[in-house]
């Protein structure tokens, strides 16, 4: 009886173990490991035109520029979150955009067969500067991505409108790098693409186009995931126990 009691003791801490070691890989996908802070994307002389914006959204208002700080973070599965708000006068939206990576160019082909990078700098000769080659492609998560109204600007109601965000392009997706932005030779961020009310359906078209610059040099800063997650710590801990009581098995049948 105490043998089985031993066992299911075992059983139960090798549970908990594998348990805690599967929270523990979860909780570190949603490490960030590098912030940059973002900033509406300013022509240079590498442009053709000034026009400086965060996001362009015509139909609603031309150039909408961030409010406040704003941040571009990515995490360790590849992710990348934008976050803060925008305004043109009284408009203003909360910004909650996620992209996910298609990697380089040649990588993203591979998704997405007809990826092509869009150069907008055409002036200067850019491209001796920059190589699209050495930029990072990216599709817009429309699961989870939102512009939401701030006050109560926007239609006939009174209640808080959210629009989601689609890639606009087969062939223009997001892209980031010296250059990205399409404005100037900076590092940026660029994507093309609709914003959709989820409640009437109707849809407009918009940019974004931002400079980025990292918090700490080297691109970026770490998050609390670089010290050892709780979840780990935990599964180590149950790890010991387990063996501890194999050993108090093995002892007992000897």
């Amino acid at each position: 009886m105490k043998a089985t009691k031993l066992l299911t003791s075992v059983f139960a801490l090798g549970s908990i173990a594998l348990g805690t070691l599967g929270q523990a890989k979860e909780a570190a996908a949603a490490n960030i490991v590098n912030t940059w802070q973002a900033d509406e994307a300013v022509s240079d002389k590498y442009h053709s035109a000034d026009h400086n914006h965060a996001f362009w959204i015509p139909d609603i208002s031309s150039d909408f520029d961030f409010e406040g700080d704003a941040f571009f973070n990515e995490y360790d599965d590849g992710t990348i979150n934008l976050i803060g708000n925008i305004g043109a006068g009284n408009k203003k939206f909360a910004v909650d955009v996620w992209f996910n990576s298609l990697g380089n160019l040649q990588e993203g082909r591979a998704i997405a067969p007809n990826l092509a990078a869009k150069q907008q700098l055409n002036r200067n000769d850019p491209y001796s500067v920059v190589d699209v080659n050495d930029w990072s492609y990216y599709t817009i998560d429309s699961s989870k991505s939102l512009l939401t109204e701030i006050g109560e600007w926007y239609g006939d109601n009174d209640s808080t409108d959210t629009f989601s965000l689609i890639d606009m392009s087969e062939t223009h997706k997001g892209q980031m790098g010296l250059g990205a932005n399409g404005k100037n030779i900076n590092e940026g961020f660029s994507h093309w693409f609709y914003i959709e009310d989820t409640n009437t359906g109707e849809r407009y078209d918009g940019d974004i186009n931002i400079d980025l610059v990292a918090l700490e040099e080297g691109g970026g800063i770490l998050s609390e995931g670089e010290s050892i997650p709780e979840p780990a710590t935990m599964s180590l801990l149950s790890l010991g126990l387990l063996g501890s009581a194999l050993g108090a098995l093995k002892r007992k049948n000897k």
